[in-house]
């Protein structure tokens, strides 16, 4: 058996994955795929389907009617507030959000011609030279 059986076989690395997540990495798929060995048996037993049927298998019991539950006088005058809410640092964000497909309601007025729709930069209006004054 070579090393990198062995450590197929024990299922270690140096990156450490499969001891974090339980799944194989890299260098296990690719000794795996080198020495003929199938990638499924590197995974937990945790991701197979016998371990998920098993976790799932047990009853579930439904809370039933909400009229029907017992509750004691002292939980049930009981008053939750909602959580302190602490205000964020910098400027706050707009509420308004613009729906996407709608045009902003700000038209841009040229400063040459004074027409709403562009800009000086965008303006074709031919103005004459600036006078000089001598």
């Amino acid at each position: 058996m070579t090393l990198m059986e062995m450590l197929l076989r024990t299922k270690k690395c140096s990156c450490r994955r499969f001891d974090l997540t339980g799944l194989s990495c890299e260098h296990a798929l690719a000794g795996a795929r080198d020495h003929g060995i199938s990638p499924y048996t590197l995974c937990s037993r945790f991701y197979t389907v016998e371990a998920w049927l098993s976790s799932y298998g047990g009853s579930v019991y439904t809370l039933g009617n909400e009229e029907s539950w017992v509750i004691p006088n002292d939980i049930g005058s009981m008053m939750i507030a909602p959580p302190l809410v602490k205000q964020k640092a910098g400027r706050p964000k707009k509420k308004r959000h613009l729906l996407k497909g709608s045009k902003n309601s700000k038209q841009h007025r040229c400063s040459r011609c004074g027409v709403l729709g562009h800009n000086r930069v965008m303006c074709t209006t031919v103005c004459p030279p600036p006078s000089r004054h001598a």
